[in-house]
């Protein structure tokens, strides 16, 4: 697909608007997927759910939470799509959170990657 065009939660009711709702209202207005913030496992799942149910796909997640759930579930539900990682809202030097948060990441994927392999 040449340029998808997505919409972010934060522009789709969040926080106010049922995850049913948000993904009714991106398909219906013709948008190529929808960009989520993990929070938490139940507050994705019901997203995810709701996305999965009308066919709107979920272009990209971004996490600044439990990493290790995250993947858990986003790996029980077959997802493959992008991940954004945000750290705008943590204080400290910029370059000093972006080299914890990759190796981090890299630690947390190697384990999920691991895992599944052996079952």
């Amino acid at each position: 697909m040449y340029w998808p065009f997505f919409a972010f939660d934060n522009g789709v009711g969040r926080g106010v608007w049922a995850p049913a709702v948000q993904a009714e209202t991106v398909k219906r207005l013709g948008y190529d997927g929808i960009h989520y913030n993990y929070t938490n496992p139940a507050d994705f799942r019901k997203k995810l759910d709701a996305c999965m149910a009308t066919g709107v796909p979920i272009n990209a997640v971004y996490i600044y939470t439990d990493v290790e759930a995250f993947l858990r579930l986003l790996n029980d539900a077959g997802y493959k799509g992008p991940i954004g990682h945000q750290v705008y809202g943590v204080k400290g030097d910029d370059k000093e959170k972006l080299e914890l948060a990759i190796k981090a990441w890299r630690m947390a994927k190697k384990q999920m990657l691991t895992e599944r392999k052996s079952e």
